[in-house]
């Protein structure tokens, strides 16, 4: 009976799952708030804990989630900063940063910050 009902909860998570069209941006915001590697998605242990939780689901492929779903959240999060700095009654404040990486490129930082002291990076 036990067996029954944990394939009854597999099934059930893994349409769960595989219905929702965000799963990439999901595993794309737990790899970025976790400061992983890209190459986690690829991982063979990271596979096993997924197909161990939800035997069902596919995890998309590095290209996928460093490209595509990479550029549909970073066109999100620029629209989000647009519309959070448009709709400040009293404007934004923004700082600005520049620095040279390892590579000598030269690198340029804005931060935006709403009269409720918000941070948009």
């Amino acid at each position: 009976e036990e067996s029954d009902t944990n394939e009854s909860l597999n099934l059930w998570a893994n349409s769960v799952i595989s219905t929702t069209s965000n799963h990439s941006q999901l595993l794309l915001r737990m790899v970025v708030s976790n400061v992983l590697l890209f190459t986690f998605v690829e991982n063979e242990d990271t596979i096993a804990v997924f197909k161990f939780l939800a035997p069902g689901i596919k995890l998309p492929k590095l290209k996928v989630i460093g490209g595509k779903v990479l550029m549909k959240s970073a066109q999100l999060l620029q629209n989000n900063i647009i519309k959070i700095t448009k709709n400040d009654t009293y404007g934004v404040t923004a700082t600005f940063d520049t620095w040279t990486n390892v590579k000598q490129e030269h690198i340029l930082k804005v931060v935006f910050i709403t009269t409720e002291g918000q941070s948009l990076i």
